[in-house]
Protein backbone atom coordinates (compact mmCIF):
# COMPACT_ATOMS: atom_id res chain seq x y z
CA UNK A 1 0.00 0.00 0.00
CA UNK A 2 1.40 3.50 -0.86
CA UNK A 3 2.48 5.65 2.19
CA UNK A 4 -0.24 8.09 3.20
CA UNK A 5 0.25 11.93 2.77
CA UNK A 6 -1.06 14.21 5.48
CA UNK A 7 -4.69 15.49 4.20
CA UNK A 8 -3.89 16.39 0.99
CA UNK A 9 -1.24 18.99 2.03
CA UNK A 10 1.01 17.97 -0.99
CA UNK A 11 0.72 19.34 -4.94
CA UNK A 12 -0.21 15.48 -6.16
CA UNK A 13 -3.37 15.02 -4.64
CA UNK A 14 -4.54 18.42 -5.77
CA UNK A 15 -3.59 17.46 -9.53
CA UNK A 16 -5.53 14.03 -8.91
CA UNK A 17 -8.62 15.76 -7.62
CA UNK A 18 -8.46 17.84 -10.87
CA UNK A 19 -7.59 14.47 -12.98
CA UNK A 20 -10.74 12.58 -11.33
CA UNK A 21 -12.79 15.60 -11.86
CA UNK A 22 -11.68 16.14 -15.38
CA UNK A 23 -12.54 12.32 -16.25
CA UNK A 24 -8.58 11.89 -16.68
CA UNK A 25 -7.81 8.76 -14.82
CA UNK A 26 -8.87 5.17 -15.99
CA UNK A 27 -11.37 3.37 -14.32
CA UNK A 28 -8.84 1.47 -11.93
CA UNK A 29 -6.93 4.79 -10.61
CA UNK A 30 -10.52 6.18 -10.56
CA UNK A 31 -11.45 3.33 -8.51
CA UNK A 32 -8.35 3.73 -6.07
CA UNK A 33 -8.81 7.39 -5.60
CA UNK A 34 -12.54 6.67 -4.40
CA UNK A 35 -11.08 4.07 -1.84
CA UNK A 36 -8.78 7.50 -0.51
CA UNK A 37 -12.14 8.76 0.01
CA UNK A 38 -13.23 6.62 2.76
CA UNK A 39 -9.81 6.69 4.63
CA UNK A 40 -9.54 10.71 3.93
CA UNK A 41 -12.37 12.97 5.42
CA UNK A 42 -10.39 15.87 4.12
CA UNK A 43 -9.52 14.48 0.87
CA UNK A 44 -13.74 13.29 0.46
CA UNK A 45 -14.82 17.30 1.69
CA UNK A 46 -12.41 18.46 -0.87
CA UNK A 47 -13.54 16.53 -3.73
CA UNK A 48 -17.62 17.08 -2.50
CA UNK A 49 -16.47 20.91 -3.04
CA UNK A 50 -14.95 20.66 -6.28
CA UNK A 51 -18.17 18.71 -7.48
CA UNK A 52 -20.55 20.98 -5.95
CA UNK A 53 -19.05 24.17 -8.89
CA UNK A 54 -20.85 22.58 -11.39
CA UNK A 55 -18.16 23.91 -14.12
CA UNK A 56 -14.83 22.41 -14.04
CA UNK A 57 -13.54 25.61 -15.78
CA UNK A 58 -14.63 27.75 -12.74
CA UNK A 59 -13.08 25.20 -10.21
CA UNK A 60 -9.76 25.78 -12.38
CA UNK A 61 -10.36 29.50 -11.97
CA UNK A 62 -10.99 28.98 -8.25
CA UNK A 63 -7.96 26.99 -7.94
CA UNK A 64 -5.53 29.62 -9.54
CA UNK A 65 -6.95 32.28 -7.18
CA UNK A 66 -6.18 30.60 -3.93
CA UNK A 67 -3.02 29.97 -5.40
CA UNK A 68 -1.97 32.92 -6.30
CA UNK A 69 -3.68 34.05 -2.69
CA UNK A 70 -1.08 31.66 -0.60
CA UNK A 71 1.54 33.04 -2.82
CA UNK A 72 1.24 36.36 -1.85
CA UNK A 73 0.65 35.97 1.88
CA UNK A 74 3.63 33.46 2.11
CA UNK A 75 5.86 36.40 0.48
CA UNK A 76 4.43 38.92 2.89
CA UNK A 77 5.69 36.89 5.62
CA UNK A 78 8.81 36.07 4.47
CA UNK A 79 9.83 39.90 3.91
CA UNK A 80 8.86 41.06 7.11
CA UNK A 81 11.99 41.51 8.94
CA UNK A 82 11.99 40.33 12.91
CA UNK A 83 12.56 43.36 14.80
CA UNK A 84 14.55 43.34 17.93
CA UNK A 85 13.03 44.06 21.39
CA UNK A 86 13.72 47.40 22.29
CA UNK A 87 13.09 47.71 26.38
CA UNK A 88 12.57 51.80 27.38
CA UNK A 89 15.20 53.48 28.51
CA UNK A 90 13.42 53.91 31.96
CA UNK A 91 12.93 50.32 32.40
CA UNK A 92 16.60 49.67 31.74
CA UNK A 93 17.79 52.41 34.28
CA UNK A 94 15.14 50.12 36.83
CA UNK A 95 16.95 47.07 36.19
CA UNK A 96 20.76 48.33 36.32
CA UNK A 97 19.56 50.14 39.97
CA UNK A 98 17.78 47.03 41.44
CA UNK A 99 20.75 44.65 40.30
CA UNK A 100 23.49 47.33 42.01
CA UNK A 101 21.63 47.36 44.88
CA UNK A 102 21.84 43.53 45.14
CA UNK A 103 25.02 43.93 44.92
CA UNK A 104 25.52 46.89 47.05
CA UNK A 105 23.32 44.80 49.91
CA UNK A 106 25.32 41.79 49.53
CA UNK A 107 28.31 43.34 50.11
CA UNK A 108 27.57 45.33 53.35
CA UNK A 109 25.98 42.16 54.77
CA UNK A 110 28.96 40.58 54.17
CA UNK A 111 31.52 43.98 55.47
CA UNK A 112 28.26 44.06 58.81
CA UNK A 113 29.45 39.98 59.62
CA UNK A 114 32.71 40.53 59.93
Amino acid sequence: MKDKQPYGNNRSNENRLFDYLHNKMSNSERHDFEMEFNEDPFLLDAMEGLMDLNEPQKANQIHEQLLQFIKVKTNKRKLKKIKPIQFPNWLILLIATVFLMAVAGVILIKWLHK
